[in-house]
């Protein structure tokens, strides 16, 4: 997957090494901080309509729904899926012999090998490629309200478009958290062994599909949750199906609840 989306072999492009050869300033139409969803999407559709268009990224082309996210995440469900679909077969009429056996390694080897293949369609080269505008990889950093500088080059531009995303917020106030090997939902794919117990804090969308996913795979779940009820922001009655269906699928919730401390 590195090879499509934080290649080794990347270069600036030559708009910007002219520039910093000559000891000018890039021109753009258009600059865009952020190479995920967002942002491809953005810096496509202002090439395609003429615009000279610059995006710039730091870490991994694809953001978090190709990284950590929408694809690695439903990868996951999928194989939760297909667990409680045979550990119920006997509705079905279908009797195992035995138990099924879930190989977790398997399961993430799995999710990883699919995030590998669809990275092919948003790899830098053939994506900048494709829609014709230039990739930058490196941290942009503002230098005035019209240009911006990457990778110790000066950008002019007309518009610049934020992208940047957003990541897992870590709580400060839990007493101990420092002191504890935990993840959050960009490192939860790293796994290669399936915990026998996890606690989620939060209960949100992204909480509610990794406690299902791991519950139904053999962890013992909890998710703990401040509100009342899961996806807070949503109407009542899809929240109630939502705890109906966690609770049995094996998750236990803790409602109006907020971590305190933690301990290894």
């Amino acid at each position: 997957m590195l090879d499509n989306v934080r290649p080794t072999f990347w270069s600036d492009p030559v708009a910007l090494q002219n520039a910093g050869q000559q000891g000018k300033k890039a021109e753009y139409d258009l600059v865009v901080i952020g190479g995920g969803t967002a942002g491809m999407v953005t810096a496509a559709a202002a090439s395609i309509y003429g615009a000279k268009t610059c995006m710039i990224e730091r870490h991994m082309i694809g953001g978090d729904c190709l990284v950590t996210g929408c694809v690695p995440s439903k990868a996951l469900l999928k194989s939760a899926q297909v667990a409680k679909q045979l550990k119920s077969s006997t509705k079905f009429g279908i009797e195992l012999e035995a138990p099924p056996q879930i190989n977790f390694g398997k399961v993430m080897d799995r999710v990883r090998k699919l995030r590998a293949d669809v990275s092919k369609h948003d790899a830098a080269e053939k994506f900048s490629n494709t829609y014709g505008f230039d990739l930058a990889m490196g941290q942009a950093e503002f230098t005035s309200p019209k240009s911006i500088a990457v990778n110790g080059v000066e950008l002019s531009f007309v518009r610049a478009c934020i992208a940047s995303g957003g990541r897992p917020k870590i709580p400060s106030d839990i007493i101990g958290l420092d002191q504890v090997k935990y993840y959050t939902s960009d490192t939860i794919f790293n796994l290669t062994e399936l915990p026998k117990r996890m606690v989620i804090l939060g209960g949100g969308a992204i909480g509610c599909e990794l406690g299902q996913a791991f519950s139904l795979l053999g962890s013992e779940v909890t998710i703990v949750h401040k509100h009342a009820k899961l996806l807070p922001t949503e109407d009542d009655f899809a929240s109630e199906i939502l705890m109906t269906e966690l609770r049995a699928d094996g998750v236990t919730l803790e409602l109006n609840s907020s971590v305190t401390e933690v301990k290894q």
